[in-house]
Formats: C-alpha cells, structure tokens, sequence
C-alpha cells in the first residue's frame, strides 16, 4: 500500500522530487495513516483504505464539507482518489499543538471562542445518519440495562424524545484535536453524523480531557462546577444549559460505548466507558 500512497502523490503532481522521508502506520486492520515529506520539504497526510470502506467514505464527504462550516478547523482535503480497489485521502500535514489538559482550550478567551465557534458549526456540515438513535436506542435496551432503566424513567425518556437532530463529529477526544495558534484543528471524521445528540461532543471532550471520570465530570454539572464559567458559552454553542446537559450525561456515555462496540474497538475503552455510565446513573439517584 505504501507504494501505491507514492504513486498517487506522484500522480496528482504533489511528489514530483520524490520522497524525502514517510511514516506509516497501521491505524485499523484495513487503514493506513502515512505522513510524507517531499523533497521540498512539504508534507502531506494520506489515509488508505478498502475502497467499499463507509468510514472512509464518510471522512471525504465530512472533510469535503467542512471549509463551508468550520473554515480552517480541519485539514485541507487535497485529492480522494482512488487506485488498486483503494481509497486515498490525501490531506495537509498541519503542525499543530497538542491539547494535553482542559486549560488548553478554556484558559485562553480566544480559543474558547473558537471552540463555540466548532460546536456552532458542526451540526450546519450536514444531516445526520438515518436511524442513528433508534439504532442506539436499540443497543442500549439489549447491551446496557442500567442505562436503559434510566432511560425508562419518564423525566429522561421525556428529555430524550425532545432533544432535537444534531450530527456530531462522534469521536472529539483529545487526541483528534489540536492547535494552530488559537485555532483548533480537528481530525479524524470517519464517525461523523452517527449520533446525532446536541452536546454529545462537548461531553466526549472534556470526558477525554478528564480521564473519563464520572466524578469530575458530573461535578462540573453540580453546585461546585459554578467555578468553570467556560463551561456555559461551550453548552450554548451546543443549544444547551448546565441542567440538560447535566441530565444526558449517561446517555451520551451510551451514545459512546455503542459507537465504540459497533466499530470494533478494544475492551479497554469498552470497558471504561460502561463504568463511566453505571456511575453517572448512579450519581442521578437512577442506579
């Protein structure tokens, strides 16, 4: 695959010098994420993968879409091409900083607004899957019961029923993000539009930025989380306020364990996030 990733960039004029140096690495059994620095010095970013691969299909589409709604908060998407029954993204290789803790993003006023900025946008990039919440709604009768009793309580199915149609990226955690300047850049888009729950980003990622802690992130919702007045423009953006998002905390934790069952990832993370929502459920007295 790494030679057909040099054919393309070469195909499309990016690799006319040739290849300085590449990086490859295997991000699933069927992707390859390759970093290549031509002879100029200019780097590119290709992702590989099966040509019937939807998640892949999806990441064009979202990254085809974005400049409209998030101008300069993802890479620049510079070919899809494919070639051998495969798909190849090639994007911009940004330099960007890390986002390591929560102050990195709430400490610095310009970048706060920059985050309002993403979650009022992401939604405008377009519809959200079809059936994606009944879907959901249907893994967590049968996988979660816990969740699912507390669903079952009329104050939540109510909350649930009335939450309106939101696409989410689906897998803002920290490390999919970072900076350029105050500017966040986000990447990694093959989950985009499979929940659909207003706020379910703005929780996954300050969930990400506090180890998963039900205890640290229930308590932002709490009396004692009137300390991080970030914490309200962040949900506005997201057409909430504190006590609604407070109410689908469990709920958007089973929004992230069934987008994690059904893309196959590991136990560990499977696992952390049904502890989160068993002590979220209990923390809201439905436990």
């Amino acid at each position: 695959m790494l030679n057909d990733v040099f054919a393309v960039l070469s195909d499309i004029g990016l690799l006319a010098g040739g290849a300085a140096a590449a990086h490859a690495n295997i991000a699933w059994a069927h992707h390859m994420n390759v970093e290549v620095e031509a002879q100029d010095r200019t780097r590119y970013f290709v992702k590989a993968g099966p040509l019937a691969d939807a998640a892949l299909a999806r990441e064009a589409w979202a990254l085809g879409a974005a400049p409209g709604c998030l101008p300069g908060h993802t890479p620049a998407l510079l070919a899809n091409v494919t070639r051998n029954g495969l798909r190849f993204l090639v994007m911009s290789a940004l330099d960007v900083e890390p986002v390591r803790t929560l102050g990195d993003i709430v400490d610095d006023p310009q970048r706060l607004e920059q985050w309002c900025g993403v979650f009022r946008g992401l939604p405008r990039m377009g519809p959200p899957a079809l059936g994606a919440r009944e879907e959901m709604r249907q893994f967590i009768e049968g996988d979660l019961p816990v969740l699912a009793r507390h669903i079952g309580l009329e104050e939540n199915r109510r909350r649930l029923e009335t939450l309106p149609q939101a696409a989410q990226h689906g897998d803002l955690v920290a490390n999919n993000i970072g900076h350029v300047g105050a500017r966040p850049v986000v990447f990694d888009w093959e989950d985009f539009g499979k929940i659909d729950l207003p706020g379910f980003d703005v929780a996954l990622l300050l969930g990400s930025l506090l180890n998963h802690d039900p205890a640290k992130i229930a308590a932002l919702c709490r009396e004692e989380g009137q300390g991080a007045p970030w914490l309200a423009p962040l949900l506005a953006a997201a057409g909430l306020d504190r006590a609604q998002f407070a109410g689908l905390l469990p709920i958007y934790y089973g929004a992230f364990f069934w987008i994690k069952c059904v893309g196959g990832y590991g136990a560990m993370i499977q696992n952390a996030a049904r502890h989160t929502i068993e002590l979220l459920v209990r923390d809201q007295g439905s436990g």
